[in-house]
């Protein structure tokens, strides 16, 4: 970790943030392998401290066109599997999607049978909150008398995960770690990229 903090760009510096290429300016370096940045206005108007936000070093980027570019970000993402003719996973990824190891085990289609009434997206959101109660040890409705262990994730460490759920148009090479994206399905994989790279 000392040699990426070396070789990062001092406080002070500006640098453009994976995948939308906003330029941010490094604010603080932090020992656990973020920083504090915040984002530089288009407008000369003052800034304020308090939209100060943390990032991974590998979220950020020297130039806007590198930061645009999916091929060079070093983060695990999130792969959606396909059927077409001449799909394959890419290098360093893994399947999660069920029946493996990782799969969720919760499904939308059994709220949405049981009556659930917010519709796929919403069914397909809280499949994923439980997932992640039941990966973290906490407490969920959803788990009362559920007795299965969760997985382990040490094998999806620095791994992309490849899933079913549906990816925008604009994460179609992937998803970053990290990345909240309102147009892409919610997704178990998102959780476990997030948990096995703590």
């Amino acid at each position: 970790m000392l040699k990426i903090i070396a070789d990062f760009p001092h406080a002070g510096s500006e640098a453009f943030l994976r995948p939308d290429g906003r330029k941010v300016r490094i604010v603080q370096h932090l020992a656990d392998g973020r920083c504090i940045v915040g984002e530089v206005p288009d407008s000369p108007k003052a800034r304020d401290a308090s939209d100060n936000f943390r990032v991974d070093f590998t979220a950020l980027a020297a130039t806007k066109d590198i930061a645009c570019d999916p091929s060079t970000d070093p983060r695990p993402r999130r792969i959606q599997l396909k059927r077409t003719k001449g799909f394959g996973l890419p290098d360093n990824t893994r399947n999660v999607a069920r029946p493996t190891a990782w799969g969720n085990p919760w499904r939308p289609s059994d709220y949405i049978d049981a009556g659930y009434q917010a519709g796929q997206h919403e069914a397909r959101r809280t499949c994923v909150e439980i997932y992640r109660a039941w990966l973290t040890g906490t407490s969920h409705w959803a788990l009362t008398g559920w007795t299965i262990a969760p997985p382990d994730l040490s094998a999806l460490r620095g791994l992309n995960l490849a899933c079913w759920c549906k990816l925008c148009s604009r994460h179609a090479l992937g998803k970053p770690r990290g990345v909240d994206c309102p147009d892409c399905e919610p997704c178990h994989a998102d959780v476990l990229l997030e948990l096995a790279n703590e």
